[in-house]
């Protein structure tokens, strides 16, 4: 995709808020001052406020003072010396836009001088000397050169969100400066007032303060708290566009589903209003899942006469400067993660924004001249009950994916437990972590890194995906499970309103009864419902690939068109790093990718496939009845993620965290799920996530054999959290988990016994199975001692 076009292009004559050239920008009058900061230091803060131009500009002020490389030669070739600077940025969205941005002001093309680098995507080449990357993407570069020897300068930018992955880098790259000084710089940058807490972190590094070209900005507070943010919001945002004058007006909601609701709102009272009522409105959607193109669509310039009309995500606070906008509407809520470590739940909260944040929010309206935000909340709210900056990532979220990264790093003198966060993590989180990557085979009972974490790290997916993918490559499905791995990817791969019968977009929720006979059969058969969302997944895309990636069969089926693309691409990504790490046993070396993609091979089974790798013969049609393959390599990778109905009752016992919870299956897949004449549920499942909303729900379920169960069971049970931390950690496996464990296994085996000699005494059973589980216990904590 071409850069963005040239900012002059708005028809509007005077105070064109797009027609600014870099060099008016804040942060060059202070290029000088910078250069030598960088030049006489290790690492330096600059804190730069909304509108400085940090983001686009530092990368380029050093590399003309030769600071990308070592050599002191932007211009030589790749070698043994650092010859580039990679810029960081917390969301994909933000690195491809800035950097089609400096590659449209330095006058080159996106992937030469200038590129970037996300997940499932590069554009970058040989003589690439700017790159922007997400933090996600430099920290996979650390695992194939751990000291980062092709950059002299790093510049993690937006550091004030504290991302997981940024927070991981602070730590690595406080490491690397001091090993690989002088040739090593860092610059961090951040547009909040955090400068002594990175100063100290650092080592009391330099700060330097760059204002910000902002206007002043009029903030008009609520006189109480709406009862309904979301209808507040857009009726604040309509009664804009009708009663002010020219400015775009940019609205702040919480994610994808309220924006895409936002847009078509606006949108229709657009289309119906009186001409003599308004002009007319540009509403457009920026959210990180966006596709490209449509991001790039807020960066042009509107037809005269025309207000646009942006209804973003906080993407827009900071990482993505949308020009032109003179409105704001800050509701003061985010989406949040928070997990919880001794039950492994996720609660997606919607949640007030830091008083820092709703900073950034107004100080978009006052970048091109005098704005005004309109805040939909009280000023005492906004004083008394905000708290002041957000918590940062690694203290609300899960850390198994960052223990086993750090695990497979084995950096000299880096331990896992003492690693040097900003903000270290809570105890109970990293102790969920080494349980969780025990039980997957990632880690040994000494906590060393395994030949199968170690095949897991580099997966650009979740560890419990990665095991899964891993189990499935044994099993010759390493393709049906990257087909499951993508669609799982996808936010939203069904939309409401449309689509299927029972077995057709039933795992997500979105499908009917099907009793309209003018609507296509299902995809999924009825009794491949019955194994859970991964089939239904599964035979999803494959029919969707099969129909040629129409668009109209995804209107048919209520599929969600662009991330059916976007799942497709994502498959391709992963087929590919298997085949570029010699995974590729499962798969046909001969057979390229005819899509022009990386790596959809035939998966070794000798069948004609179309361009996305899908069986068109027989082949296919003789395996379409078996998943048995698949589910077992699903109950391996999400053994962390086991679950038990209760009896006689359709709520579930969760196993597998510190802590197990009684959960119910979540309403889009339970229906499909339950047998046609008890209506219970499968007896045991795994699933892809534990959710808690108005009560806690399991998604992603994939229905398992008892058998599969009972061989999972011990290994959660027998997990000392003292020695799988070296020592670092007290043993915490507290006999009452133990208990639980020991219960299942042995109902398990129980299960297994009264099958195979047709036992009724089913208290005796189960007695005689937990007595011989809680004895091998015994005995190996008598060795232990």
């Amino acid at each position: 995709m071409p850069p963005p076009p040239p900012e002059g292009d708005r028809e509007d004559d005077g105070g064109d808020p797009y027609a600014s050239s870099a060099s008016d920008l804040p942060v060059t009058r202070y290029a000088s001052e910078i250069v030598e900061a960088v030049r006489a230091n290790p690492v330096v803060v600059v804190i730069g406020e909304t509108g400085s131009g940090k983001t686009t500009q530092i990368s380029q002020i050093l590399h003309r003072a030769n600071l990308s490389s070592s050599s002191g030669d932007n211009n030589a070739p790749p070698s043994s010396s650092s010859t580039g600077i990679v810029v960081t940025q917390p969301r994909r969205v933000a690195a491809v836009s800035v950097a089609r941005r400096v590659a449209h002001e330095m006058n080159v093309p996106v992937g030469g001088l200038v590129g970037y680098t996300v997940r499932f995507e590069d554009c970058s080449g040989r003589d690439t000397r700017i790159k922007y990357v997400t933090d996600g993407t430099l920290l996979r570069e650390c695992l194939e050169d751990p000291s980062l020897s092709k950059y002299g300068v790093v510049i993690l930018d937006e550091a004030h969100e504290r991302s997981l992955n940024t927070d991981v880098l602070f730590g690595l790259l406080k490491l690397l400066v001091r090993t690989r000084k002088p040739t090593l710089k860092l610059v961090i940058t951040s547009a909040t007032l955090e400068s002594e807490k990175f100063s100290a972190y650092f080592g009391d590094c330099p700060v330097y303060h760059v204002p910000g070209r902002v206007f002043p900005v009029d903030i008009a507070y609520a006189s109480e708290r709406p009862r309904s943010y979301l209808e507040t919001a857009i009726e604040t945002t309509w009664d804009l566009h009708r009663s002010q004058g020219p400015g775009d007006i940019l609205l702040f909601l919480t994610g994808q589903e309220e924006i895409e609701s936002a847009c078509k709102r606006l949108n229709e009272r657009v289309r119906d209003a009186d001409e003599t009522e308004c002009d007319d409105a540009q509403i457009l959607p920026l959210y990180a899942a966006l596709p490209p193109e449509a991001q790039a669509r807020v960066f042009c310039a509107p037809p005269r006469a025309c207000r646009r009309i942006v209804v973003a995500t906080n993407i827009a606070e900071t990482s993505l400067t949308v020009p032109g906008v003179v409105f704001v509407v800050d509701p003061g809520v985010v989406k949040q993660n928070v997990y919880d470590p001794e039950t492994g739940c996720d609660a997606l909260k919607i949640t007030a924004v830091s008083a820092v944040q709703a900073r950034q929010r107004a100080g978009r309206a006052g970048r091109t001249q005098p704005g005004r935000c309109f805040r939909l909340y009280t000023r005492d709210a906004f004083e008394h009950d905000m708290p002041i900056v957000t918590v940062p990532e690694i203290q609300r979220t899960s850390l198994v994916g960052v223990v086993l990264y750090l695990k497979m790093l084995r950096i000299k003198g880096l331990s896992v437990l003492d690693f040097d966060f900003l903000d270290k993590p809570d105890g109970a989180a990293m102790t969920d972590a080494l349980r969780q990557l025990y039980v997957l085979g990632a880690i040994d009972v000494d906590g060393e890194i395994t030949e199968m974490g170690r095949e897991m790290s580099p997966l650009p997916v979740e560890p419990q995906l990665a095991r899964a993918m891993l189990e499935a490559r044994r099993r010759g499905i390493v393709e049906e499970m990257a087909t499951v791995a993508a669609m799982l990817s996808v936010e939203r791969v069904f939309v409401g309103g449309s689509g299927g019968g029972k077995g057709q977009g039933q795992g997500q929720g979105q499908g009917r009864d099907g009793r309209d006979r003018d609507r296509p059969p299902p995809i999924a058969s009825a009794d491949e419902t019955k194994m859970g969302d991964h089939v239904v997944l599964l035979r999803t895309y494959e029919a969707w690939a099969r129909g040629g990636h129409r668009r109209r069969f995804c209107e048919e089926h209520g599929l969600n068109d662009r991330g059916m693309e976007f799942a497709r691409d994502v498959r391709k990504q992963l087929l590919g790093v298997f085949r570029d790490r010699g995974r590729d046993r499962d798969m046909d070396r001969g057979n390229g990718d005819r899509d022009g993609g990386n790596g959809d091979g035939d998966g070794g089974r000798g069948g004609k496939r179309d361009r996305d790798g899908v069986e068109k013969n027989q082949t296919q049609t003789q395996r379409r009845g078996d998943v048995t393959d698949l589910r077992k390599a699903i109950c391996v990778g999400f053994a962390n993620k086991l679950a038990r109905r209760l009896p006689r009752h359709n709520g579930f016992r969760t196993f597998g965290a510190d802590a197990s919870m009684i959960a119910e299956a979540h309403p889009s897949v339970a229906r499909s799920l339950a047998d046609d004449v008890t209506g219970l549920l499968p007896e045991w499942v795994v699933f892809h996530s534990l959710v808690s909303t108005t009560r806690p729900f399991i998604k992603g379920v994939c229905r398992i054999e008892p058998e599969w169960a009972a061989q999972v069971m011990p290994r959660l049970g027998d997990v000392d959290v003292g020695r799988l931390s070296g020592g670092a950690l007290a043993e915490e496996r507290t006999g009452a988990n133990a208990e639980k464990a020991a219960a299942a296994a042995a109902e398990a085996e129980a299960e297994r016994t009264r099958e195979a000699s047709g036992r009724k005494n089913t208290d005796q059973a189960v007695e005689d199975a937990r007595a011989r589980y809680l004895a091998r216990k015994n005995k190996a904590a008598a060795k232990k001692s």
